[in-house]
């Protein structure tokens, strides 16, 4: 997913289409636009969230991915994975990387 920004009426929208013609949904042009890479950061609370829902325990989970509980309580409390880690955690609960992560914030 991509943040777009309209030149024309300098509104921000996201899209997934970027090869395909894009048309502003604020203004409908499609003359141009610029691309920028959407911040986002890890969230600890969806893998909480996860193993809680599926009674899952963290012992478990850290054998599977060869890691120790510690490791496993760091990413809960904010701390992303390394990318090995991220794609066995992908397997284990069967879902997409992206789950993982959360828009950022900006701070005012």
């Amino acid at each position: 997913m991509k943040a777009v920004r309209c030149n024309i009426c300098a509104r921000d929208f996201k899209t997934d289409k970027l090869n395909a013609k894009i048309r502003c949904p604020n203004c409908n042009s499609n003359d141009s636009f610029s691309i920028r890479e959407l911040p986002v950061q890890w969230d600890g609370n969806v893998l909480k969230k996860l193993i809680k829902d599926n009674k899952f325990k963290i012992t478990n989970l850290s054998l599977y991915l060869c890691v120790t509980r510690q490791s496993i309580a760091n990413w809960i409390n904010g701390m992303c994975p390394k990318g090995m880690h991220l794609v066995g955690l992908c397997r284990y609960f069967d879902v997409l990387p992206e789950v993982f992560f959360t828009e950022k914030t900006e701070r005012r």
